[in-house]
């Protein structure tokens, strides 16, 4: 059984939703990332997964937050819904494709439309991980879900040690992995030409070539070699 938070308390003295044992650790009951993983220097692509309502009522409003040392985040629009940033200041610089950033998004909600308790949906915002985090870390994305009537906070963070699947609510997290080598194609056979030898040859075709008249005539008459 689930408890929904009354929309009557201030949001920011909200406290956590407490969810009965039989659907603890078990994915489909929290609001999940589609992409657990991701690498330091790199963009992501996260998908925040709403799996049900509240206690049967329909989900009316997602806000997740983007934590600090995740860069550059943009949501995509989503058709019947309105989306609000919040843009905050960084802890410090970080590099990006544009030079170094020291601002940024660091609150995406989308609301007014309605998400039916027995569908799910998908909120999308791209971003990227900076090099504050190391192959190993993990980054929580806390989320903030608001129906018709109550509410869920994902944003439990599991202590030093702790098992995650032992929280209550816990919030989205992303593993960092190392950035896999990129798959080089395998380079074409050496050809050689008399005393030549010519490294990775290639053809292009020509659009619209046609060959020579001399070349397909029925009529053409083969070279002679000249007699002495």
């Amino acid at each position: 059984m689930r408890f929904p938070v009354s929309r009557a308390l201030s949001r920011a003295a909200l406290p956590l939703v407490l969810i009965g044992p039989a659907v603890i650790g078990t994915a489909a009951a929290h609001a999940v990332l589609e992409r657990k993983e991701a690498s330091p220097n790199a963009s992501y692509r996260g998908v925040v997964q709403i799996m049900h309502g509240c206690d049967g009522r329909p989900t009316t409003r997602v806000s997740v937050t983007i934590p600090e040392g995740v860069t550059g985040a943009k949501p995509m629009p989503k058709p019947g819904w309105e989306i609000a940033t919040v843009k905050s200041a960084y802890a410090r610089s970080y590099p990006s494709f544009h030079g170094q950033v020291s601002e940024g998004v660091t609150r995406i909600t989308w609301s007014g439309g309605s998400l039916p308790d027995d569908q799910v949906d998908e909120f999308t915002f791209f971003a990227r991980v900076s090099d504050s985090f190391a192959p190993g870390a993990t980054i929580y994305f806390p989320v903030e879900q608001d129906c018709s009537e109550g509410g869920y906070r994902w944003s439990e963070i599991p202590a030093e040690g702790q098992d995650a699947k032992a929280l209550k609510a816990p919030a989205p997290a992303v593993r960092i992995v190392a950035a896999k080598a990129a798959a080089q194609a395998p380079a074409a056979p050496a050809a050689k030409a008399g005393a030549i030898a010519i490294e990775g040859p290639w053809l292009r075709a020509t659009p619209g070539a046609r060959p020579s008249p001399a070349a397909t005539s029925p009529c053409a008459t083969p070279a002679r070699s000249p007699t002495g």
